[in-house]
């Protein structure tokens, strides 16, 4: 299965990933997750120095023992605390036992490092950049909904460095056949590897 990064868990990523990604290894976030660690550790900490001692332990424990370990590591400090804590306190430990709960299972950290999966969000939001706002999102530029998805599919050959074999598949034979955002010349296809090309941008545009 193929991972997908799930930015912060929040319920629109749910639907998004059953309808798109229903196979894949959701992984949430990491450094939004950590986000949501440090604001628990200002409140319990208010010195800053010792709110980081405190976010390093749990970034510690997150990643030895991923979001299980986190889990119960924060529910003991709960426990601990429950005695002398302040309402403010132990209100903020529950908000981060509610939040990392129900999304334990795309917190395994440990397994995702192991298998080479990426944790942030970094990668993909370059490849958002290069695939969508580089090419489809310049000035002046308008796109109908196929045309948008045509031209994104084009530039995932090219950015995937599948763009030859891509177009082997593609007899010219078939041109006639194909949707009418691919009905274009070879020469016209083979220019989309200069994304800038303007005579590309005329052929595909205008189609969409």
């Amino acid at each position: 299965m193929a991972p997908t990064p799930n930015g912060h868990g929040g319920g629109w990523c749910d639907t998004i990933a059953k309808r798109y990604f229903h196979d894949a290894t959701r992984i949430l976030y990491w450094y939004h997750l950590v986000e949501h660690i440090w604001a628990t550790g200002r409140v319990l900490y208010p010195d800053e120095a010792q709110a980081k001692s405190w976010v390093s332990r749990c970034e510690d424990v997150l990643m030895e023992s991923s979001g299980i370990g986190l889990l119960r590591f924060l529910r003991r400090s709960r426990q601990a605390r429950a005695a002398e804590a302040s309402s403010v306190e132990s209100n903020a430990l529950d908000d981060l036992i509610g939040y990392l709960a129900p999304r334990q299972a795309m917190t395994d950290y440990v397994e995702y490092k192991a298998l080479g999966y990426a944790i942030g969000s970094g990668m993909m939001e370059s490849t958002c950049k290069q695939m969508v706002c580089a090419r489809l999102k310049g000035s002046g530029r308008q796109w109908s909904e196929t045309g948008a998805v045509a031209m994104a599919a084009l530039i995932g050959q090219r950015v995937n460095g599948a763009w030859d074999a891509f177009w082997t598949s593609r007899p010219l034979h078939r041109a006639a056949e194909s949707p009418p955002f691919l009905r274009c010349t070879p020469s016209a296809l083979l220019r989309a590897k200069n994304l800038n090309a303007p005579s590309t941008t005329r052929t595909l545009v205008s189609a969409g």
